[in-house]
């Protein structure tokens, strides 16, 4: 699709030099005005395998009042005219912006941040700028609402929601009866792949799980195929939770998260989480009590005795994240848009 071609990214960045966004509300006032709403909310949400930001809309859209009507969509077609949209990247919403006279100028505007990386498109202070006519930012850890607040004028638009899971599906089990460590991710360098194989690695006496897609794109990939003590998974996300419940510790060595919403998926089936500081990792874990905390720079021997360190913790980890339930979290972003469910 056009929308996730290079060519379109150096054409969005030429839009964006030549008409800056006071420019377009500017041309605005010139056209003719047609705000006719279909819906009351239209959440946006990446085309192909964007799962985790489909589901998160899924979820919040299922909670809304019977009477509200809404729509999940791409921008593969124009967007219907909405009352409320919810971005769920902010890179819909700068592309939505400079295509949507409706967007700039009749609707409430709200951005899911996940997280900036120096590869996603845009240069940092141009999303600075776009977000100062979006309505606010649902922020996924406290690290990056701090960070934004020393950008964004207006405070009031930052809003901190940490992410949930649906407990009724992933649900505690006994995990001292599991020999399995896992890892959940899909492949991506910011994953920190190297070091995820240098573990394994370390630890040849122990049992790990990938569970995730694209592994193959890694240029180490046969040398990670050939561990023999190591499976890899792919599979729908209907069967994670069976797959995070054969699961005795959990590890993320991540080097920059939103979340990441397996650290929560892990913990709801009670399986110890050992996960780098980034994203919300540090809002939800207490460190020494619900799981270990380490830094993004931490060597595969630090893991390794951690690993020994938390086999037989016999804490019942799950208990400290039921506040983190998909209801709860509706209801404080229904709250902070306005929405009086």
């Amino acid at each position: 699709m056009l929308l996730n071609s290079k060519i379109f990214f150096k054409v969005e960045f030429f839009l964006y030099c030549l008409l800056k966004p006071n420019v377009l509300l500017f041309l605005d006032k010139f056209s003719k005005k047609n705000s006719s709403i279909e819906y009351d909310i239209v959440f946006v949400i990446p085309e192909g395998k964007a799962w985790i930001l489909k589901g998160i809309c899924e979820e919040i859209s299922s909670r809304l009042p019977k009477k509200f009507r809404f729509k999940i969509v791409t921008l593969s077609n124009p967007l219907p005219k909405a009352d409320i949209y919810l971005f769920s990247h902010f890179l819909l919403y700068s592309r939505a912006y400079f295509f949507s006279r409706h967007v700039r100028n009749f609707s409430k505007n709200f951005i899911y941040y996940t997280h900036f990386e120096n590869d996603d498109k845009i240069r940092f202070k141009d999303l600075i700028s776009l977000f100062k006519y979006s309505h606010g930012l649902l922020c996924m850890n406290s690290t990056d609402l701090n960070f934004l607040s020393k950008h964004i004028q207006d405070k009031k638009k930052l809003f901190l929601n940490i992410g949930a899971v649906d407990t009724k599906l992933f649900e505690p089990i006994n995990r001292l009866n599991n020999k399995y460590i896992g890892f959940s991710s899909n492949f991506y360098e910011r994953k920190n792949p190297d070091l995820i194989l240098e573990i394994i690695k370390s630890n040849p006496d122990r049992h790990f799980k990938i569970l995730g897609a694209g592994w193959d794109r890694y240029e180490k990939f046969l040398e990670l195929q050939s561990l023999k003590n190591l499976i890899i998974v792919e599979t729908s996300y209907l069967n994670y939770p069976k797959e995070y419940q054969s699961l005795r510790l959990f590890i993320s060595v991540s080097l920059i998260e939103g979340g990441p919403l397996p650290t929560l998926e892990a913990l709801a089936c009670n399986v110890f989480p050992i996960v780098t500081n980034t994203g919300f990792n540090s809002d939800v874990i207490v460190h020494g009590q619900n799981g270990f905390l380490v830094d993004k720079d931490v060597k595969a021997s630090e893991v390794s005795k951690l690993i020994n360190l938390a086999w037989d913790f016999n804490e019942n980890v799950s208990q400290s994240i039921l506040k983190f339930n998909w209801d709860s979290v509706s209801k404080n972003i229904f709250s902070y848009m306005g929405i009086n469910a």
